[in-house]
């Protein structure tokens, strides 16, 4: 927003021009320079970004907002050194602090770096850092080189025998490491994930990538890694005497437990839960149920406790939940103008609950009204008011809930809404009501609406004739402003 005076703009510029000049390391102490850039410049290899580096410097320098400058750097150095003064203080809690120059910071940056290009699977990089000193300011420049890169050659894997191994064994055709790949360990922690979820989904309870170890043979051909995954009894930060055999689990008994002054339906619950005691162990089972029950939002707090037993290779499963906000109104007020010269509001009221029927069904209640005038002529004025409610169910209206079994459970909604509108032209009366299904696919990435069955019924009244005249000729308002009353079904 520009001044409404030359005067006021050319004060306003001067205060920027006075701001700007001021020095931005008045408040540093003795012996102290201002960090003001960092900057990372790749060698060589063209294939990896700077930007990819710039989060491994340690030490950053203040951001700018307007060609290079940052009005609110330079706040904070009017305020100097002396902090006993009150309007000091005040700018120094407006402004932002100059970033003070660390040296350790920048040896810290080029072993930061380093690391991560090891971990790109790019061996003996050079990393380098130069200092630029301008008065008190300091500017850093770091340049990489990445360094050289191994093919994997041989793939070979060293795992315990027996069922353990028929399992990892059936799932080998979706290893992500491939001979001719480049090594690299964030390649191999990927496949680490990867294969240990899969052993939790098949029975192997508390198995996870900790017991994973490579081995890479770099000697025997040039520019080439043999590799050997190794699955040991023990995980990385433990010695050989610790080794324990590998157990395969079942489910056992599942308890689920909430405050009683909740009344919630157990058969509810029951659908909720994948967790089938005596079945195979499965960590999906546990997601899923912890999506559905979290989905249901009666409950703020889902926690699932996974116990094995001593004795046997048994999993005991404990689901406690906590209740949350089940009911609550909102309110919400609009006001408005438009060029013609009308005054609008806007009022609306809802009305929610999260457990109508004791069994996660949602209430959406709302009323609204839209009054606009005209402040000159008060003759002239359009009302409406209108109401609408929603119910939402955890199921899908005639299929049982036991053909879903991932992490959702499709919602039936219904839902119906009657507003009228009084306006100089005509009165309208619309009515609608629809029964459809809501809910998400993979994981919640697509969401879906599906409403085989809508109606919509709507009624004029008092047309004004002149306005009857006007829209007449024109098919498109005579098909808006014309009683309604369909049913549409199959979509």
């Amino acid at each position: 927003m520009m001044p409404k005076s030359p005067k006021a703009f050319l004060i306003l510029l001067l205060a920027a021009a006075l701001l700007y000049s001021c020095s931005t390391t008045r408040s540093l102490e003795d012996g102290q320079y201002r960090l003001a850039g960092t900057k990372v410049e790749m060698e060589g290899d063209k294939k990896l970004s700077p930007r990819e580096f710039e989060k491994y410097v340690q030490q950053k320098s203040n951001s700018y907002l307007i060609f290079g400058w940052n009005p609110f750097l330079n706040l904070y150095n009017l305020s100097g050194r002396d902090t006993s003064r009150f309007g000091n203080r005040i700018l120094r809690k407006i402004g932002v602090a100059p970033v003070v120059y660390e040296p350790a910071a920048v040896d810290a940056s080029v072993t930061n770096i380093k690391r991560h290009l090891e971990y790109l699977g790019y061996y003996n990089s050079k990393v380098g850092s130069s200092v630029n000193y301008d008065g008190r300011k300091v500017k850093v420049l770091y340049t990489v080189e990445p360094g050289k890169q191994y093919k994997i050659g041989k793939l070979e894997y060293s795992i315990p025998a027996g069922e353990f191994s028929d399992d990892f064994f059936a799932d080998t055709l979706n290893v992500t490491i491939k001979p001719g790949d480049y090594l690299a360990e964030s390649n191999l922690e990927q496949e680490t994930v990867r294969s240990a979820e899969w052993m939790r989904r098949n029975g192997w309870f508390g198995f996870n990538k900790n017991y994973y170890s490579f081995e890479a043979d770099t000697l025997a051909k040039k520019d080439t890694a043999d590799l050997v995954m190794f699955i040991k009894e023990y995980t990385r930060n433990q010695s050989p005497e610790t080794a324990q055999p590998f157990h395969k689990y079942s489910f056992g008994d599942v308890t689920v437990s909430w405050d009683k002054e909740l009344r919630f339906s157990e058969r509810v619950i029951r659908d909720m839960n994948t967790i089938r005691p005596g079945s195979l162990y499965d960590e999906r089972e546990v997601r899923n149920t912890y999506s559905r029950l979290s989905a249901l939002k009666v409950f703020s707090g889902v926690n699932i406790e996974l116990n094995p037993r001593d004795s046997a290779d048994v999993v005991d499963c404990s689901i406690n939940l906590t209740p949350s906000r089940i009911q609550g109104f909102k309110v919400n007020y609009e006001a408005s103008t438009n060029s013609s010269g009308l005054i609008g509001n806007s009022p609306q009221i809802s009305y929610f609950h999260k457990n109508i029927f004791h069994g996660g069904q949602w209430l959406n209640l709302s009323f609204l009204g839209n009054f606009q005038f005209m402040w000159d002529n008060r003759s002239i004025q359009s009302n409406e008011f209108g109401a609408s409610v929603g119910l939402s169910f955890p199921e899908s209206l005639g299929l049982p809930n036991s053909l879903f079994t991932g992490p959702n459970v499709p919602r039936t909604e219904i839902k119906a809404s009657y507003t009228f509108q009084d306006r100089p032209e005509y009165s309208r009366t619309m009515i609608s009501a629809s029964l459809g299904y809501a809910g998400s696919l993979s994981r919640g990435r697509f969401l879906y609406q599906i409403y085989p069955i809508q109606s919509k019924i709507v009624r004029l009244h008092d047309m004004d004739m002149d306005f009857h005249r006007q829209y007449s000729g024109n098919q498109f308002l005579f098909n808006a402003y014309m009683d309604v009353q369909s049913l549409d079904g199959g979509r």
